[in-house]
């Protein structure tokens, strides 16, 4: 890991958020950008055209200088808090620019070539810049890990990480990506395989050498459940972990969680930190 990227919103919980990347970067000595995104277009309702506005977009530029200045004196703040927390010593840049976040966001990843992206993430049902859908739509489109941040659950650290599989959709490559990642924090990885279809469940021969290729520093757990997210509420609250890891796989379970309707009462139930790792191409 050599680049993190962190979208701020200047949020009281942005703090929180900036401090997993400070807290990753010290251990692997990576680079943090602090993002933030200036939404700099001011849509008029539609139908009302007059006579002055030639198109239906309007920039004001005063109130948008205003913004941008505005932003740029809280980003200078929050570089001084998280120096005054976490040290001189991490390499640190921030960077402010024009667009609707989602985007911007995903622009500001592959312009830096961020190794992950780390930021905040509402998710029951309030609605702002950072809000559990940017979060979902990075999630989906990121081909980055992204690490969501919820409100209020505060600075965990790392010490121990869920990582859930759907046997419907495992590669072994999950295993070396995941080891790897939490290599650098010392994390204990409990991995927990999710049989909620008995006709996906693995037999016995896979499940020997998937525990093969786990060692004996995880932990390895079948956790036999009618609902996925049944099995792994049921987990969390045995195992109580720091974050929860999974890779994004378009047809899994965990793609029919990031549905609007479910994502937010499902996935952020827990109130932890949740890092989606992109679809592994065979």
């Amino acid at each position: 890991m050599k680049r993190i990227l962190v979208p701020v919103d200047f949020s009281d919980h942005t703090f929180v958020t900036a401090s997993y990347a400070f807290s990753m970067a010290k251990a692997t000595g990576a680079k943090i950008l602090l993002f933030h995104a200036v939404f700099d277009q001011f849509i008029m309702p539609e139908g009302y055209s007059p006579d002055s506005v030639v198109t239906p977009t309007v920039f004001d530029v005063e109130f948008i200088r205003e913004i941008r200045n505005e932003a740029e004196e809280k980003m200078q703040e929050l570089v001084t808090q998280l120096k005054n927390q976490w040290g001189e010593e991490i390499s640190l840049d921030t960077r402010i620019e024009s667009g609707t976040p989602d985007v911007a966001i995903l622009t500001a990843a592959s312009d830096f070539q961020a190794d992950i992206i780390i930021l905040g993430a509402v998710g029951l049902g309030h609605k702002d810049h950072f809000s559990g859908g940017t979060a979902e739509f990075l999630m989906k489109h990121s081909q980055k890990p992204v690490l969501a941040i919820p409100v209020g659950s505060g600075y965990k650290g790392l010490n121990k990480a869920i990582y859930a599989i759907d046997p419907a959709h495992f590669q072994q490559a999950e295993f070396n990506k995941i080891k790897e990642f939490f290599k650098p924090f010392h994390t204990k990885i409990y991995y927990l395989v999710l049989c909620y279809n008995p006709k996906d469940r693995p037999d016995e021969a896979t499940l020997a050498q998937w525990r093969d290729l786990v060692g004996n520093q995880a932990s390895f757990q079948i956790v036999d459940c009618e609902q996925p997210h049944d099995g792994l509420h049921l987990s969390i609250q045995n195992i109580q972990p720091d974050i929860i890891a999974f890779h994004f796989f378009k047809e899994s379970f965990f793609s029919r969680w990031f549905k609007p309707v479910i994502s937010r009462k499902e996935l952020y139930k827990a109130n932890l930190p949740l890092i989606s790792f992109p679809e592994i191409e065979e």
